[in-house]
């Protein structure tokens, strides 16, 4: 049975998608929490929303027009926090022109609702299973 939590969790990762595809900074920025931490891979961890967007997307969004995929595999919702866990798969196409780049990974996100009793992530790990260029990419129709 799907919760009204559950339900706003997957809406807030659905609207995370979208805003990452867009390269919604603003968008995204709303999506976090004020003392959100994020350990991404081979880098050291950041914290902070708007450290987060600033030092970690707009970079990305400056660089490639992206395309993201964030199917869930799991959610838990039981007290105050709860884990999403999934996969994802980017596509990274240089703004300046040039071959697009494939990663695809893991990640696990906790959230828990802000002040407000909006969900927000507030803790986010992820993992890189493969980076390749779509050359080898079996083109799925």
């Amino acid at each position: 049975m799907r919760t009204r939590d559950i339900q706003a969790i997957e809406q807030l990762f659905e609207g995370f998608a979208k805003a990452f595809t867009d390269g919604d900074v603003e968008t995204l920025r709303s999506f976090y929490t004020d003392d959100v931490l994020v350990i991404p891979p081979g880098q050291k961890s950041v914290s902070g929303r708007d450290a987060v967007v600033d030092q970690l997307w707009s970079p990305v969004f400056d660089a490639f027009d992206v395309d993201a995929e964030l199917p869930i595999d799991e959610i838990q919702a039981e007290h105050e926090w709860r884990f999403v866990r999934g996969t994802y798969r980017l596509r990274l196409v240089p703004a300046g022109g040039g071959e697009p780049l494939v990663e695809e990974g893991r990640y696990i996100d906790m959230v828990r609702k802000d002040a407000d009793g909006v969900w927000k992530i507030a803790r986010a790990i992820w993992n890189v299973a493969e980076s390749r260029d779509p050359g080898d990419v079996a083109d799925d129709g």
